[in-house]
């Protein structure tokens, strides 16, 4: 996803001359937040950062989370308690990714699609789990291609997402604390900022967006 992000940045910009009459920057950063000394995480799971600061709207910046899951032939399988930890820390920020695995040939294979998790948690349960039905998925589901478009432009499209007054606001949320840390497993975060950051921001580069903390910075004796 993130090299997709890059790949069409410069086209981002370009298009948006036509658009605005002029160039709206469009830049992208990675973090791996598992890095740096902390415990390693297993999660595919990973938060979005948007910012934006378009000609005639207002600056905004949103977020969101996911939770990537397998779609096998039939199902896809949600954990009860990670989907209950999930909405309750990012309510309807929450999403669920899900990537087709099945290796039947006579079943469409769907793109990666983005389903919210309170609509995932109304799926029949298991003991355990939620089994999501694939018939159920298509009308239920948004594209992951189309999502960030969807967020981009959300105060017309109502699509969920965390508000925040500032980039910094928004990564101190996505970091939260090291309980909510090992709840939610946000191991890996992808900023993107289309227009100019306002002092607002704080902030000179979306890399200084996640500094090490004091407990993360390398120790002598790990170099």
């Amino acid at each position: 996803m993130y090299s997709s992000v890059l790949f069409c940045s410069d086209s981002l910009t370009s298009f948006s001359k036509e658009l605005y009459g002029e160039e709206v920057p469009v830049n992208v950063a990675y973090h791996d937040l598992s890095a740096n000394n902390r415990e390693k995480v297993t999660g595919s799971d990973f938060g979005i950062i948007v910012h934006t600061n378009l000609p005639g709207e207002r600056e905004r910046v949103q977020a969101v989370a996911f939770q990537a899951k397998k779609l096998y032939d039939k199902k896809a399988y949600l954990p009860i308690a990670q989907a209950s930890a999930q909405t309750n820390y990012f309510a309807d920020g929450a999403y669920t990714c899900l990537y087709d695995v099945s290796q039947k040939k006579d079943l469409l294979k769907l793109p990666p699609a983005i389903l919210q998790t309170k609509h995932a948690s109304r799926a029949p349960k298991t003991q355990h789990n939620y089994a999501i039905n694939r018939k159920d998925l298509p009308p239920a589901t948004t594209a992951l291609s189309l999502f960030l478009i969807k967020i981009i432009q959300n105060e017309n499209m109502n699509i969920g997402a965390k508000t925040f007054n500032s980039l910094a606001q928004a990564a101190a949320f996505m970091r939260g604390t090291p309980a909510s840390r090992e709840t939610n497993d946000i191991s890996r975060v992808l900023t993107i900022s289309i227009g100019r950051m306002t002092n607002q921001q704080e902030l000179n580069s979306l890399t200084d967006l996640f500094p090490p903390t004091p407990s993360e910075e390398p120790r002598l004796n790990d170099l």
